[in-house]
């Protein structure tokens, strides 16, 4: 029998199902990570953390279940959006994840509205808000 493994990835943590292919959880596991809360309305996180993160709750996962790793058919992947991730040419992450709750944009996002520029019309019609997300 042929099982799949989903990933989500969340703004708080890391989450796995291990799942036949009628779609039966044979289990579940997460691991959490570290947002990063500073001055200026920024919100960041550790990209290496995400990584680590799926390893150590894809391999709970497959362990609880006690399924062979070799019966694993497919993995899919789900995560959270707007999260930006500056890298180099390697790919390594050049600096700490902005993430979608980070709102450190706002003046920027105030200055792109009173632009009144024809791409907003399809925010409200050119009113806004446009998001500093």
């Amino acid at each position: 029998m042929g099982y799949e493994i989903g990933i989500d990835g969340g703004t708080e943590s890391i989450r796995v199902q291990v799942c036949d292919l009628e779609g039966g959880c044979k289990a579940s596991a997460s691991h959490p990570y570290e947002i990063r809360f500073a001055a200026g309305s920024r919100a960041e996180q550790n990209p290496e953390d995400w990584w680590s993160s799926v390893g150590l709750a894809v391999r709970k996962a497959i362990n609880t279940s006690g399924i062979a790793p070799e019966a694993i058919e497919a993995l899919a992947l789900a995560s959270t959006c707007c999260t930006v991730v500056a890298l180099d040419d390697k790919p390594k992450p050049l600096r700490p994840a902005i993430l979608w709750m980070d709102v450190r944009a706002k003046a920027e996002a105030e200055a792109v509205l009173r632009t009144a520029d024809q791409a907003l019309q399809v925010n409200c019609a050119g009113k806004g808000p446009v998001s500093a997300e």
